[in-house]
């Protein structure tokens, strides 16, 4: 159990799964939305204890904060939210881009901030699609900055543990590359593979006759829509676009190499794929 008073400012998927999991394993726990409508209906639900009036009175009232907001949104919200906490709170943030959150949040509160950020989430966000289970079994980044204390690291641990993840420690550079490659340049491509089709499909109905489980699965994350993927785009430029080469450079050498050497490469990369679904425990 988590002997903290927790607050979570936004619940949509992350928040509100986080909100499930977490009643009855804290002191006590608070949360509070920019949409009056969802904070009703997490009320409704019985997954908070308190339901603030607003940002300061969250932050006031809590010594562990989660911002589980857009990650646009982070870092005014999170300096917003260090004016109002309470001597020794902590605050952590669940965004995918950890980089520019370090920078601004980490001074801001000296010893108390801590990256934290779950390898988990859906198609659709929302509180709707919320689950106590969501974060089961998952890896947790936790990307400290260069003041957070031993103490709030250990939080972090807790916190994941928590939620049922295993955690790993690493830096802001080394999270938001590795982000870069197996999480934001999928959702890109998903959603240009699918902007694609839909463009040759015009005129050409074969094209949505012929989409079958392959293209499904493909394009799966374009459904994240624009509040998941526009704002990533900026604040992890840097690290997607080295994605982005990489991915070019694998598929010009695929569609040039000789049958010989195309067949050694794609085992090569089906043995990999195999071994790191076995290590995750993924079912495919």
């Amino acid at each position: 159990m988590l002997r903290r008073h927790v607050g979570i400012l936004g619940l949509g998927l992350i928040g509100g799964s986080m909100a499930m999991r977490l009643k009855g394993r804290c002191l006590s726990l608070s949360g509070w939305d920019a949409d009056l409508r969802v904070l009703s209906r997490a009320l409704s639900m019985g997954i908070l204890d308190r339901a603030p009036s607003g940002l300061e009175d969250l932050a006031a009232g809590c010594d562990l904060l989660i911002l589980a907001v857009p990650p646009s949104c982070i870092v005014p919200l999170g300096l917003k939210a260090a004016r109002c906490l309470r001597e020794g709170a902590v605050l952590m943030d669940t965004g995918s881009v950890k980089g520019p959150v370090v920078k601004h949040l980490d001074p801001a509160l000296p010893g108390g901030y801590l990256g934290f950020h779950p390898m988990a989430g859906r198609e659709r966000g929302g509180l709707e699609n919320a689950g106590e289970d969501l974060f089961e079994g998952a890896l947790c980044a936790l990307v400290p900055g260069g003041r957070t204390s031993a103490e709030t690291l250990e939080l972090g641990k807790e916190l994941a543990e928590e939620l049922g993840c295993r955690w790993a420690l690493m830096g802001p550079e080394e999270h938001d590359r590795g982000v870069g490659f197996v999480s934001h340049l999928p959702m890109l491509v998903s959603a240009a593979l699918a902007g694609a089709a839909m463009e040759a499909s015009k005129g050409a109905p074969e094209v949505e006759l012929l989409a079958a489980s392959g293209f499904r699965d493909a394009t799966r994350l374009s459904l994240g829509g624009p509040d998941l993927i526009q704002p990533l785009r900026e604040m992890n430029r840097r690290f997607i676009e080295e994605a982005l080469s990489e991915f070019h450079r694998q598929v010009r050498e695929m569609l040039c190499q000789d049958d010989g050497a195309l067949k050694d490469r794609l085992h090569r990369i089906a043995r990999w794929r195999e071994e790191l679904k076995n290590r995750k425990g993924w079912l495919n």
